[in-house]
């Protein structure tokens, strides 16, 4: 990749994207953003799954953006719950989503393009890789809604009906109406703690589930000194919604007889392995990892550099992805 720039990312067409986008003269968070909505546009199960995102830089701060699904069944009675020996209604697993929210809320914090106009670059990437997609068109009308019409358009009744029959009671699940009404993301400031001499660590502050998918990651770098790590993950076998072109991500915990209820807009786990690195004169890096486990600290006998406690979280099959600033100097880095 050419220019002062930088971006990298699990999935090639997003980090093309990426790319571009920073190429045109965006943000890091353009980046990201223009990268993650590419991947939306491409796949069904990404865009009401699980975000999560970082963002740092000098006379920036650290922020920690929260995309993660909620549980549903708000404002339901409980169901009688599954028996044990029940087969389990793909529809009873069903999260609420809140990516679309945090969308605006990351783009709030130093993005330069509108979300209209890095969306559109995912959906024109997107119809040149998804030929003979029989979801991208419907997928496509909804992002082009989503653009117009912001976060809201998950309470619009043309997107509420679709959903909650899909997977709400007669489907056999939990999802309501006020779910969808009442599915608003956060952000807060990124908590540091020492990593190695004058370096300090952030990482996001959530649990991973005991077992989950492994997430996907884009990072970027811009020579304005700000660096951003986002990570998502998709579920290729959700809950179909054809009228949307979309599916539900499989995170939430099914009622069963006996057994405590998870409450109604709890936040469910999800692996976001992203972080954020920091020095005095004013390097930052951002990282992730596909993996399905959280970044932590370094172990309490030290790593001896950056790269050797990255590679601690490099499960098989995981690569590790970091962009860096200093000085108006970008680079990323790839660690298989």
């Amino acid at each position: 990749m050419s220019g002062p720039s930088k971006t990298v990312a699990s999935d090639p067409v997003v980090a093309d994207v990426a790319e571009a986008s920073l190429a045109e003269g965006g943000s890091a968070v353009d980046a990201v953003l223009g990268g993650f909505l590419t991947a939306a546009a491409l796949e069904p199960g990404v865009l009401l799954g699980p975000v999560g995102a970082m963002v740092a830089g000098l006379g920036a701060g650290t922020r920690v953006f929260d995309g993660r699904t909620l549980q549903a069944g708000r404002g339901a009675k409980r169901p009688r719950g599954l028996r044990p020996g029940d087969a389990v209604p793909p529809a009873a697993r069903a999260a609420v989503p809140r990516a679309l929210g945090v969308l605006p809320l990351l783009h709030a914090y130093g993005a330069t393009k509108t979300l209209a106009a890095l969306g559109r670059l995912g959906r024109t990437r997107a119809k040149k890789e998804s030929k003979g997609d029989p979801t991208l068109e419907a997928r496509l009308r909804f992002m082009e809604a989503f653009s117009r019409r912001g976060p809201g358009l998950l309470a619009s009744g043309d997107v509420m009906r679709p959903l909650v029959q899909r997977a709400g009671p007669v489907a056999g699940g939990l999802l309501t109406e006020e779910d969808l009404a009442d599915a608003r993301p956060v952000d807060e400031a990124a908590l540091f703690s020492p990593f190695q001499g004058e370096t300090e660590l952030a990482t996001t502050p959530w649990s991973p589930p005991e077992a989950g998918r492994p997430a996907r990651i884009v990072v970027a770098a811009d020579v304005g000194g700000i660096v951003a790590a986002l990570a998502y993950v998709p579920d290729p076998d959700g809950v179909d919604v054809p009228e949307l072109g979309l599916k539900l991500t499989r995170d939430g915990e099914p009622i069963r007889r006996g057994v405590p209820r998870v409450t109604p807009g709890e936040i469910r786990p999800a692996a976001l392995p992203i972080a954020v690195l920091r020095r005095p004169d004013g390097w930052h890096a951002a990282l992730g990892v596909t993996s399905a486990e959280r970044i932590e600290g370094p172990a309490a006998d030290g790593a001896a550099t950056v790269g050797a406690w990255l590679s601690r979280w490099l499960t098989p099959g995981a690569v590790g992805f970091g962009a860096t600033t200093h000085k108006r100097r970008v680079s990323v880095t790839r660690v298989d």
